[in-house]
């Protein structure tokens, strides 16, 4: 009996945790009944929208606050939350702090407009062309300048760059060990890669990076 209760303490414990691990990797439904349960939430942060943020891709995919806060939002859902917001708008952003600095979107609300958009789970897929093909598009791209934000994937690695000029670089995971000492705000970098330029902004995946005044070092290796 004595053990039994041991175990329902431990469970009782770690039942915050296990919520937060869940709230990190949910999916589909689970993901959309998650974010209409933040619509009545408040908010957790408010301010005003300093920058569109895009990926490689030019999907519109969060957007920067003028209070330093980075928000991360469904890329599929781009159209929506370019349509909702601008560059300028104050807003209301529901959802969880992923990193210090970072809030993973569930509800954003154009307190101007009264426009809310709210995510949703990724439709299903269509037809696509192959994954080779995705970047045929994308453009040969550089950039050099500060580190002004940091940008954090789901498992806390750094995967992404926002520089003073308001460039996104971003990388796969395994760069943020490989560039650890680099990745501070505040240290310059001079970086290429592939990506696009839009009327929302400027971003690329980078195949060489380093800090700036050096060759910048390939990150895929042949």
């Amino acid at each position: 009996m004595r053990i039994n209760r041991w175990i329902l303490v431990l469970l009782l414990l770690a039942a915050p945790f296990t919520a937060i691990a869940q709230g990190k990797k949910g999916k589909g439904p689970d993901e959309f009944l998650r974010a209409q349960a933040y619509m009545n939430a408040p908010p957790a942060a408010q301010a005003t929208v300093s920058r569109m943020l895009v990926n490689p891709f030019g999907e519109v995919d969060g957007v920067l606050l003028d209070s330093g806060a980075l928000i991360t939002f469904p890329p599929h859902m781009s159209e929506q939350l370019a349509a909702a917001v601008r560059p300028g708008d104050a807003v209301d952003i529901k959802g969880y702090p992923e990193m210090p600095g970072q809030i993973k979107g569930y509800v954003i609300t154009n307190t101007r407009t009264g426009q809310t958009v709210m995510a949703h789970p990724k439709p299903p897929a269509g037809m696509k062309p192959p994954p080779h093909l995705r970047g045929v598009g994308l453009k040969e791209m550089s950039a050099q300048g500060e580190i002004r934000h940091l940008r954090y994937g789901g498992k806390g690695e750094v995967n992404g760059l926002i520089l003073a000029n308001g460039t996104t670089v971003r990388f796969p995971p395994h760069v943020s060990f490989q560039f650890a000492q680099l990745f501070q705000v505040g240290r310059s970098i001079v970086a290429s890669g592939y990506g696009t330029e839009n009327q929302y902004g400027r971003a690329f995946e980078a195949t060489a990076l380093g800090p700036s005044g050096q060759p910048p070092q390939a990150v895929y290796q042949r």
